[in-house]
């Protein structure tokens, strides 16, 4: 049943968690060009290497040097607003599985710790999150609904980008010297920045949603539970 005692606010907070995913998006973007621009600069490479092995002068390597402080600039902002964003993503989380539990006696799968231990462990780790969302969205919801295909559509999306990312990493510093490695570790980064933007860009929606759904909730009396 909704309490009678006041909700932990999270409108702040919520906000909070949105600019710094929508940071994540900004460096990922920045970071899909400079990679993109690598690999163009890394075939236009080859293509003179190949043409004339004598002549490597018609290589610019002075744009090949700036391009890759620009990629490790640019993957910098994204691990450093990644991690940010997640921090602010699991604190949203405490906060709002605090309110789920006051807010309904749907029951909450998982016990707290999984919020922040539920992303790392393995095995578990692909799917203790998701149940997390879910057992929130619904006991955040006056009629109990479950969130449906966005959150499934969410979370196979995290699922895939996360292996992508991985793997673009293991390919592109498994030989630092062989331009062929980066360059497909680098086609592996553009080819899932669109993946990302949609992942990033729901998350921000279930932030904003189960953020409205508490609020709605705090403002009505008391009210028997949804049935489970």
């Amino acid at each position: 049943m909704y309490p009678s005692t006041q909700l932990w606010p999270v409108r702040g907070l919520a906000k909070a968690t949105v600019v710094f995913l929508v940071a994540n998006l900004l460096a990922e973007t920045l970071a899909a060009v400079a990679h993109y621009q690598r690999i163009t600069l890394i075939d236009a490479a080859f293509d003179v290497a190949l043409d004339d092995l004598s002549d490597l002068e018609d290589i610019d390597f002075e744009a090949i040097a700036d391009n890759e402080l620009l990629v490790m600039l640019a993957d910098l902002g994204v691990n450093a607003t990644f991690v940010l964003a997640g921090i602010m993503f699991v604190v949203w989380l405490y906060r709002v599985r605090d309110n789920a539990e006051q807010m309904s006696t749907l029951p909450q799968r998982r016990a707290t710790p999984w919020l922040f231990f539920g992303w790392f462990v393995p095995i578990v780790s692909f799917w203790f999150p998701k149940q997390i969302v879910d057992d929130i969205w619904r006991a955040s919801d006056p009629r109990g609904r479950r969130p449906g295909v966005l959150m499934m559509i969410w979370w196979i999306l995290w699922l895939v980008t996360v292996f992508l990312g991985n793997a673009s990493a293991r390919v592109a510093y498994s030989d630092e010297e062989n331009a062929m490695a980066i360059r497909v570790g680098s086609l592996l980064d553009v080819a899932t920045y669109p993946l990302v933007v949609v992942c990033g860009v729901l998350a921000v929606v279930i932030v904003r949603r189960i953020s409205a759904l508490q609020e709605a909730g705090a403002a009505l009396p008391a009210e028997a539970p949804a049935d489970v």
